[in-house]
């Protein structure tokens, strides 16, 4: 004898259709809601703490207005007067080529410049005369260019010069016054023209017909503080080797301090080495 099927009536149908929708309904609803802010809300006292991230804003310029030279203000100051960061490269690319604003009116030329910025800055733009003495950038190019087109002879200090002013003495390139600069800056100072024949060159240099055109001051010469420095420090000059550094260091610790250049003989350092190094040295307490 066959089995009945269970009959399913309409309203069951009905019920069930009536129920998933009621489901799908809650479900809607629930993921429509605006989730609460985490950090309002009350955490829960665990070992993990919540933190918020934070969305930092690009940096703004802050306007000033103030007086400025178009032909020496640095970038800062001209981004501060309200130009836009490509202008100012352009105003820059514009004298790093040798070019010169002689009059206000010369700023309107600036690509980008409108009459309503331009009316802005124009009380604040100051030139001054081209035939008055200025201490910039540009007029110290200007001069020193004059002087190596020329090949002028003169007497330059030589502790303070920089590559540019030391191109103007006759023999002199641009590479042999970077050589001269950095190993000024090795030495801390020089002490006698004399040491820039102890210059490695790549280039002939006739040093005999150069060297007269230099004087020093040789107050701005930089000593080591012997009783104080550390064998690196003492190592990094020129004229002193890491054994004699070294050896240097242990005896200073072995007597507490040194009082004398005299004191350097019973190290390892020969007569004429120490003759050449005591104008760097500083044995005061």
């Amino acid at each position: 004898m066959k089995q009945k099927r269970p009959i399913i009536s309409i309203k069951q149908i009905v019920g069930a259709v009536v129920l998933l929708a009621m489901i799908a309904s809650i479900e809607v609803f629930i993921h429509c809601l605006p989730k609460p802010d985490i950090s309002e809300a009350e955490h829960p006292q665990d070992s993990i703490t919540y933190t918020k991230p934070i969305k930092y804003k690009r940096d703004t310029v802050v306007i000033r207005l103030r007086h400025f030279n178009p032909n020496t203000a640095d970038s800062t100051t001209l981004l501060e007067l309200g130009l836009k960061p490509w202008q100012v490269r352009n105003m820059l690319k514009y004298r790093a080529k040798k070019g010169v604003y002689r009059k206000k009116e010369d700023l309107k030329r600036l690509y980008g410049m409108t009459d309503s910025i331009y009316n802005t800055l124009e009380p604040y733009i100051d030139i001054p005369p081209a035939d008055s003495i200025r201490k910039d950038t540009l007029q110290t190019d200007s001069i020193i260019k004059q002087y190596i087109s020329r090949k002028k002879d003169t007497i330059i200090e030589l502790n303070s010069a920089d590559t540019a002013l030391l191109q103007v003495i006759r023999g002199i390139g641009k590479y042999t016054a970077v050589k001269i600069v950095r190993y000024r800056n090795q030495l801390g100072g020089y002490y006698s023209t004399e040491q820039l024949r102890e210059i490695e060159q790549t280039e002939k240099i006739e040093w005999d017909s150069v060297i007269p055109h230099f004087i020093l001051n040789t107050d701005s010469v930089k000593r080591i503080r012997v009783n104080y420095a550390s064998i690196d420090a003492l190592q990094r000059h020129p004229y002193i080797s890491f054994t004699q550094a070294k050896a240097l260091y242990t005896q200073r610790r072995r007597q507490i301090r040194l009082t004398s250049i005299g004191e350097l003989k019973s190290l390892p350092f020969t007569d004429s080495e120490i003759e050449k190094i005591e104008p760097y040295l500083d044995f005061s307490r």
